[in-house]
């Protein structure tokens, strides 16, 4: 048995698609910072205007603190700030981390707050340079937004303009950078009293980055693909020779039928309401098709619209031909140009397909099926049929009897399984005088 590369590309496909969706839903590696045993909350101020400035601790161990601004001016502010490398360490690398999840609580009429992280970039700063030196990133939040518990992307963090200003800092050092982070805090410039109060800090990252996922895919498939093309080359060129005969047969057999379609469109072969086919006209396809030594190989559809009757009955035979003309129409320009529709009898359609597989019959089967349960047959109506079908596949020198009889049984069976559906008739089918 071969490979179903089908199935392997839709299985992929799905792998893929299921990484996609449920890759946002993973929850993220959080850790901790604040509180933590190793790590305080400092407050800061401009020590150089005391009488305009005041911080206050209410509950140091609860981190709630007030911040008292008397009067504005450029340099005012009065907030806390965090070690992130504790006692134990000295900076921290958070370019692995994607956001900062600060819980607070916030009472003032400061419309918003500051969030900073301090870093001792690189290349610029030596190990020993003072805090007030580092690489102040600062983004202003709304604290209503951190009340329950808020994110802020380590994206949306932007270095000070005065930052730069101040230490002249040259331009290749005066992009974000995360990987020497010092601090984290939360600072107020606005004139006014302020309370707040620190209940968490916490650090967040993805256990897989979406860039790091996209590029697994990306090289799955570019591995699956090319495997593939070389399993197919392979298989084709083992089967090569035996498919060229069969090949050469098949061609020989469509160019006869298709002569045969044109001499038949002469006589008196066609279907007067449906324009396709009449029983007729099948049968002289079939006595060339199935004549004694050609290779017949391929399937044959028998098709009945379920509940016929009733349309007759409840609108009339004029609305019962349109159905047969729209069922007509949809099995035309849904089947190869090779294939043979007729009309066998009643509401009853034969789709004779030669060459095609078991496999592509019932893909065909099941296409038919949902294209006439999706057809709205009169739109005055609003009248909606569906249809069965029975699937046979031809055996190499069966004859059509023998095929039609086996779809016949199939049809039975999608008939009395609830219809709107299809099945495969048996493989072998016994004449009753042969019993």
């Amino acid at each position: 048995m071969g490979i179903d590369f089908t199935k392997v590309r839709i299985l992929a496909a799905l792998i893929t698609l299921l990484a996609l969706i449920v890759e946002p839903f993973i929850p993220a590696q959080r850790q901790q910072v604040y509180p933590a045993p190793d790590r305080a909350l400092w407050p800061f101020t401009d020590s150089s205007h005391p009488e305009m400035v005041n911080f206050e601790w209410i509950d140091q161990s609860q981190g709630v603190f007030r911040c008292t601004i008397s009067q504005g001016y450029s340099y005012a502010v009065c907030g806390v700030s965090l070690n992130l490398a504790g006692d134990n360490g000295d900076v921290v690398d958070l370019s692995g981390y994607d956001a900062i999840k600060v819980k607070l609580d916030y009472q003032g009429n400061s419309p918003k707050l500051r969030l900073f992280i301090r870093d001792r970039t690189a290349g610029l700063l030596e190990p020993d340079a003072p805090l007030v030196m580092h690489k102040y990133l600062r983004v202003r939040v709304r604290p209503d937004e951190f009340l329950g518990g808020g994110k802020v992307q380590l994206s949306e963090f932007s270095v000070a303009d005065w930052w730069r200003d101040q230490y002249e800092v040259p331009r290749q050092y005066a992009q974000p950078t995360f990987t020497n982070a010092t601090a984290f805090g939360v600072d107020i410039s606005t004139v006014g009293e302020h309370l707040v109060r620190i209940d968490s800090i916490e650090l967040e990252k993805p256990w897989i980055k979406h860039t790091s996922l996209l590029y697994i895919v990306l090289v799955g498939w570019a591995l699956l693909l090319p495997w593939e093309a070389g399993t197919r080359y392979l298989s084709l060129k083992r089967l090569a020779t035996d498919r060229e005969a069969r090949l050469s047969k098949l061609v020989r057999n469509y160019r006869e039928l298709t002569r045969a379609q044109e001499r038949l469109a002469k006589e008196s072969i066609t279907d007067t309401l449906t324009s396709v086919l009449n029983r007729k006209g099948l049968e002289d396809v079939c006595s060339r098709l199935f004549a004694p030594g050609e290779v017949n190989e391929g399937a044959l559809l028998l098709i009945d619209l379920d509940h016929f009757k009733a349309v007759n009955d409840n609108h009339g035979h004029d609305c019962g031909d349109r159905v047969l003309q729209v069922l007509a129409h949809l099995l035309r320009i849904n089947t190869r140009d090779g294939d043979v529709l007729a009309r066998w009898g009643g509401e009853e359609f034969v789709l004779l397909c030669p060459g095609l597989q078991l496999e592509q019959a019932k893909s065909l089967a099941a296409k038919i099926c949902t294209l006439v349960a999706l057809t709205v047959v009169d739109e005055e109506l609003g009248l909606v049929v569906t249809a069965s079908i029975g699937i046979a596949e031809i055996e190499a020198g069966e004859s059509f009897s023998r095929v039609f009889k086996r779809a016949d049984i199939g049809l039975y069976q999608a008939k009395s399984t609830g219809r709107n559906r299809w099945c495969v008739g048996p493989d072998e089918y016994e004449s009753p005088d042969h019993a």
